[in-house]
């Protein structure tokens, strides 16, 4: 399914789908109209007004509970975030619970007008139409998408307390990676997760990842936040940092578990293990790849193009080395390395909110 605006030569097969555009000559706004190949599944428009309102959802019915209409809902949201706004509104019968559900589970809200009855005859481009309802007014604050990249590679995903710390901030979508070999793979898989336009955050090799998709479509991209991030120089630090781990240990980790409190200031306070399972044979094979894109300066060659504004944020105590971070950020035209005093590997689970706040004291939202 692709959700664009309508054309002009598309009207008529709309129209002959059974979709009716009743607001087409509104002059306040376009329609956006959901495709499966060439044919129309449903319709909204948008109004232009401050703020923009969401209108005239419809969905053919024998499309409807595919998703169409959260599709056409994101499209909108999509179109006003693009040009600067910070809210959709629109309206909803107090007799249509479907569609009250759908918007619930959206995040659309009360704003706080009485509701409103409409009674009466309302002309539309298609004719009069009689209308006897009463329309409750909701809407959503807008926050920017970000795609949440885990570290690895070959580990299940653990950002879940992370993605629910930035909630406040983004719109956050996060995923199990796939098992892949090739750094390529990975960054097919992400794009084709990654909403447009969209921040990508990244944790260790997922902000390694994100630096490849920066490289790799750098338009699809409002910024990049990468947390304890492997450098994009050489190895980016790699084998100082498996040493360093090594060094914390007293003897030989017979498991993850066993590693897991090296990665923390104070290993005795650090946070219960969150069960992360790592496929060997996965990270050797992708760790290779990243040497070959290390030898070949994939990223050294790219990053300095990405114009759009990356916050790194690098504890004193993370394993990888703080020159291989500093080395990455001197390559990005708009970066902003923030050093986190007496902080290890995972900053949010060490001290809760920091990412966050980090995120916000650094401006990097105000500048994408």
């Amino acid at each position: 399914m692709i959700v664009r605006r309508l054309e002009d030569d598309e009207v008529e097969r709309v129209v002959a789908a059974g979709l009716g555009l009743s607001r087409l000559n509104a002059g306040t706004g376009f329609y956006l109209v959901a495709w499966e190949s060439d044919e129309p599944l449903g319709h909204a428009h948008l109004a232009l007004g401050d703020p923009p309102e969401l209108q005239d959802v419809s969905v053919r019915p024998e499309h409807r509970r595919r998703g169409v209409a959260t599709a056409l809902t994101h499209a909108a949201e999509d179109e006003t975030r693009g040009r600067g706004g910070d809210r959709l509104t629109l309206t909803v019968s107090v007799d249509n619970p479907e569609a009250q559900e759908v918007y619930r589970r959206l995040g659309y809200e009360d704003a706080g007008v009485p509701p409103r009855h409409v009674r009466g005859t309302v002309l539309i481009r298609t004719g009069p139409l009689e209308v006897d309802d009463t329309l409750l007014t909701w809407e959503k604050r807008l926050r920017p998408r970000a795609l949440l990249l885990h570290g690895g590679p070959g580990l299940n995903d653990y950002t879940a307390p992370l993605a629910a710390e930035l909630a406040p901030l983004f719109e956050v979508a996060a995923y199990q990676q796939g098992r892949h070999t090739e750094v390529g793979a990975y960054v097919a898989e992400a794009l084709d997760r990654l909403p447009a336009p969209a921040w990508a955050i990244g944790h260790s090799w997922g902000a390694y990842l994100a630096m490849h998709l920066a490289a790799a479509q750098p338009e699809r991209l409002l910024g990049l936040v990468l947390v304890g991030g492997v450098g994009a120089v050489g190895d980016g630090g790699r084998a100082e940092a498996i040493a360093e781990l090594r060094s914390r240990l007293a003897a030989p980790p017979s498991g993850f578990s066993d590693l897991w409190p090296a990665y923390f200031s104070d290993p005795v306070a650090a946070p219960p293990f969150p069960d992360l399972v790592l496929d060997a044979e996965q990270y050797a094979t992708t760790t290779a790849s990243m040497d070959e894109h290390g030898a070949a300066g994939t990223l050294e060659r790219a990053l300095p193009s990405f114009d759009r504004p990356v916050l790194l944020l690098h504890g004193t105590h993370d394993h990888i080395p703080l020159h291989a971070v500093e080395r990455t950020a001197a390559l990005l035209p708009d970066a902003r390395l923030r050093v986190l005093d007496g902080v290890g590997h995972f900053p949010w689970l060490e001290h809760p909110g920091i990412v966050a706040r980090e995120i916000v004291d650094s401006g990097v939202l105000r500048s994408s």
